[in-house]
């Protein structure tokens, strides 16, 4: 219920924008602002979910005697690990499936509007940086595919970090009070990064360029930046503003190339 109230809040925040939007921004770009926060809600409670169902419940017992049968421990206690990892990824399937889905459904939308003015709207995108149009339709197309894959990526990191505290605190007060350390400590995060980022490309909080690096690279592989992966105005100015913002060697922005 919480999440539910979370997500329409967030989107009646931005709603009431979309249908006039920035000046020069299209109708997919409005769609991503829109479905930022609630997408970035979701990714944040399956990543507490899944450390919660992986860090719970490590059952301990006596070691065995023979050499044999701690051979046959440890090949099945490894098999318990990969076992409970895979299983708490899978009860979290459902959310993967509807991020994955509006991913999808948005890289559809992208697609089209790279056919806009007779095909040459990549090339107005980049038309002020020193990146050539076939490199930025391969960097496009690469940030598409790291947009889908982040939230397994992400999933199946907190979950793997789960199972290894699973065996390192074994009491339960010890598991309880790192999950409500990791959830605050996450949610600042998201939430800061997101601010910092935002705040930047928009031109209302001045950073250093490695500072803006930093915040730009902590957003997309720490907080499920996908969507604005596909933003092309965003990762237009990203890659106006900020050296090496396609990671590439090449500085783009501030003069210097």
């Amino acid at each position: 219920m919480l999440l539910l109230t979370a997500l329409g809040v967030s989107g009646c925040t931005v709603v009431a924008d979309v249908p006039s939007g920035a000046a020069g921004e299209t109708l997919t770009e409005r769609i991503i602002e829109m479905l930022l926060y609630p997408m970035l809600i979701i990714q944040t409670a399956l990543g507490v979910s899944v450390l919660a169902l992986t860090i719970a419940g490590n059952s301990e017992g006596s070691g065995p005697e023979t050499s044999n049968n701690q051979a046959e421990a440890s090949v099945s206690a490894a098999a318990t690990v990969r076992a409970r990892w895979l299983a708490a990824i899978n009860r979290l399937r459902p959310g993967l499936i509807f991020l994955t889905l509006v991913r999808l459904v948005l890289i559809g939308l992208v697609l089209r509007d790279l056919t806009a003015f007779q095909g040459s709207y990549l090339a107005l995108l980049v038309s002020d940086t020193p990146l050539s149009v076939p490199t930025t339709a391969l960097v496009l197309f690469v940030s598409f595919a790291a947009a889908l894959s982040i939230p397994f990526t992400m999933l199946a990191f907190d979950g793997a970090a789960g199972v290894l505290l699973s065996v390192l605190l074994k009491k339960r007060v010890y598991t309880l009070s790192f999950q409500v350390v990791k959830f605050v400590l996450r949610v600042a995060f998201v939430i800061g990064v997101t601010w910092l980022t935002l705040g930047f490309v928009a031109g209302t909080r001045p950073l250093e360029p490695w500072l803006a690096w930093l915040a730009v690279f902590g957003a997309g592989a720490g907080t499920d930046w996908g969507l604005m992966m596909m933003h092309l105005g965003f990762s237009s100015d990203v890659w106006r503003m900020i050296p090496l913002g396609v990671f590439i060697g090449e500085k783009t922005g501030y003069g210097q190339k």
